[in-house]
């Protein structure tokens, strides 16, 4: 939650490797003058639970209030739920009036978080169940 000038190679190798059947990443592709470009990205991980999952979800400004993130958000939301988790949540800083109200859109609860008394925790019921099994890959086994 914070900016960062510069990436470790772990960190680097974290951001672009998702760990199938624990982690989802969506990528939003947008062009602009024949070039491609990452507009936003949706991601969740595994808890240590097995049964809930947390978030993060980023959009460029200038791709901001036009739909994306909601759809980002949704297909994640839908992602988790088929993969059987029970809930999932995240953190946002508590003067991040817009991101509450995202969520809060979006069938999420907003309380205060036990971690850290600048943010605020945001969860969501899924209706998934980790009976399910998955394959190494994350497609149902």
């Amino acid at each position: 939650m914070g900016a960062v000038k510069e990436l470790s190679s772990q960190a680097i190798e974290r951001l672009t490797r998702v760990a199938p059947g624990r982690e989802a990443a969506l990528v939003a592709v947008g062009n602009r003058d024949g070039a491609n470009r990452i507009v936003g990205v949706a991601r969740y991980a595994m808890n240590a639970d097995d049964e809930t999952c947390d978030f993060a979800i980023v959009v460029a400004d200038s791709w901001q209030r036009r739909g994306l993130g909601s759809r980002l958000l949704t297909l994640l939301v839908d992602t988790a739920a088929a993969r059987g988790f029970t809930r999932i949540g995240g953190e946002v800083l508590a003067i991040n009036t817009a991101m509450t109200a995202f969520v809060s859109a979006h069938g999420f609860s907003v309380i205060l978080s036990e971690n850290n008394p600048k943010s605020l925790r945001v969860e969501r019921r899924l209706d998934g169940a980790r009976s399910r099994r998955f394959a190494t890959d994350g497609s149902m086994a």
